[in-house]
């Protein structure tokens, strides 16, 4: 449903398509798959990001803004009982908003943008409230664990930064956790087929990316509503951030690599 509502508007691509692939691949992960039967906290941060997006962006986009911006603002605030780096994607509802706002110059579309991000905020701060309130009386549990195993921690952080990041890219191609818990051991977390798929997608973002920094492309419909190549490739940029920022929390830390 996610993938479908964020190609819906890009008129070169085929949303129903990559819905279900999205929805195949999910269905068929090791990854997921383990980590929701193990039942670690951790998969709910994917759950509730994801179902708080696709709201964000139906309520952009439809005539229920307050109840839709309301739903998405009531998972976006569970997202962060889930996990500790789920506190790193606030930038990335802000990027989509930007992305929005940038890419629609209409009055009456940028009101329901700035709705949206009202009701969704207001909704996420209510169900966050009682986490916040923890937080502010015990400013310890706040910074504890992220201290603890911050890279920045060790003895030689750039070193191990950089270690941080060929082990992270590399685990899902080349050598994945040793951790039987969480998988084969050393096995790459996707197979090989799936790794290959990822690593085109990958190259095909970023070529669309720096194509439409080069080339005006322009798609003209009833000869009348013009899609510039930014609005193509909005998605793109989204998507890639979402992993780079996804990554940031492992890259930075030390714990368990890869």
């Amino acid at each position: 449903l996610f993938a479908q509502k964020l190609f819906q508007k890009n008129y070169k691509l085929r949303s129903d398509r990559i819905a279900l692939f999205s929805y195949f691949f999910l269905a068929v992960s090791f990854w997921h798959i383990n980590f929701s039967r193990i039942g670690f906290r951790a998969i709910m941060a994917p759950f509730f990001l994801t179902w708080a997006i696709y709201f964000l962006i139906r309520a952009m986009n439809a005539n229920k803004i307050i109840f839709l911006s309301i739903i998405g603002g009531i998972f976006y605030g569970l997202g962060f009982y889930s996990y500790i780096s789920y506190r790193i994607t606030p930038i990335l509802i802000l990027v989509l908003l930007l992305f929005y706002w940038a890419g629609n110059k209409n009055w009456d579309f940028r009101k329901k943008i700035l709705l949206s991000a009202f009701y969704f905020l207001i909704s996420t701060f209510i169900i966050g409230l009682p986490l916040v309130i923890y937080f502010l009386q015990n400013p310890q549990d706040f910074f504890g664990r992220t201290s603890q195993i911050s890279v920045f921690a060790s003895e030689s952080p750039i070193i191990d930064f950089g270690n941080n990041i060929l082990k992270t890219i590399g685990m899902f191609w080349f050598k994945g956790d040793s951790n039987w818990r969480h998988n084969f051991s050393g096995e790459p977390q996707l197979w090989w087929p799936v790794g290959i798929l990822f690593a085109l997608g990958i190259i095909i973002i970023i070529t669309a990316i720096v194509k439409s920094q080069n080339t005006k492309y322009k798609l003209q419909i009833n000869h009348k509503i013009q899609i510039t190549s930014y609005k193509q490739t909005a998605e793109y940029l989204f998507l890639l951030l979402w992993i780079l920022l996804a990554l940031l929390p492992v890259i930075i830390s030390n714990e368990g690599l890869p």
